[in-house]
C-alpha cells in the first residue's frame, strides 16, 4: 500500500521544473543488516509499479561502515 501510494504521489505531480529528471525516483536507504527489508521493499516497489504500467529503479548499496568510494 504504501509503494503504491508512493508512485501515485509521483505521478500526479504535474508541475516540474525544468531540472527535474526524467524518470521519477524514489530512494530507500538502510544499514546492511536491514538487507531482507529491503528487498521486500524492492519487491513492493516493483509489484505495484508494475500494477500501473510503471517501471522502477532500484540501487541497492553497501553503506556499511568502512565503505570506499569507487
Amino acid at each position: 500500500a504504501v509503494a503504491g501510494l508512493a508512485l501515485q504521489r509521483i505521478a500526479a505531480t504535474t508541475r516540474r521544473p525544468p531540472d527535474w529528471p526524467l524518470v521519477p525516483s524514489i530512494l530507500v536507504a538502510s544499514p546492511p543488516e536491514d538487507k531482507a527489508q529491503r528487498s521486500r521493499v524492492a519487491w513492493q516497489l516493483a509489484n505495484a509499479a508494475a500494477a500501473r504500467g510503471r517501471r522502477v529503479l532500484f540501487i541497492d548499496i553497501n553503506a556499511g561502515k568502512g565503505q570506499k568510494d569507487p
